[in-house]
């Protein structure tokens, strides 16, 4: 038997004092990893040895803390490999002007926009939030990290 909802007061629970500081830090290694990783373009390309291009992972999600720390790029299949990101032929194609070219500061801005655009174009998708998620400049291998923006308001 199926019973009717009875009517009343929606109870949400409260965010603990250690989910907000969880969340804090979260951001705080995220900021580092953001530098960390801006370091090393600037100064591969400020000592003339900005690497070239080879490969491009796009990963669905924020698993930057685990790929920005290993020591050797994932083993992908091809130049472009997406990784919980429905294949599109866009990116795909609007990427293919990245490749055997050095990753410099301004190119790495430009491969994240070209990303973002690409991947907010198709229809009903959400706001992404782009960044680069690791380098690896003996291998030629950049891995980008794509995550939904929350809506305004919700966390």
């Amino acid at each position: 038997m199926i019973k009717v909802p009875t009517p009343g007061v929606i109870v949400v629970p409260m965010v603990t004092e250690k989910e907000k500081q969880d969340k804090l830090i979260a951001e705080k290694e995220r900021q580092f990893i953001d530098e960390m990783l801006r370091r090393q373009i600037a100064l591969a390309h400020a000592t003339g040895k900005a690497a070239e291009i080879k490969r491009v992972i796009l990963v669905s999600g924020a698993g930057d803390a685990v790929i920005s720390q290993a020591t050797a790029a994932p083993a992908t299949a091809g130049r472009l490999e997406l990784i919980g990101i429905e294949p599109n032929a866009g990116v795909a194609k609007q990427l293919d002007s990245f490749f055997g070219s050095p990753l410099t500061p301004e190119s790495e801005q430009r491969l994240l926009q070209t990303v973002k655009t690409q991947l907010t174009a198709e229809k009903g998708k959400d706001n992404l939030n782009v960044r680069l998620a690791g380098w690896w400049p003996e291998e030629g291998v950049v891995a980008v990290s794509v995550v939904p923006e929350s809506a305004p308001g919700k966390q």
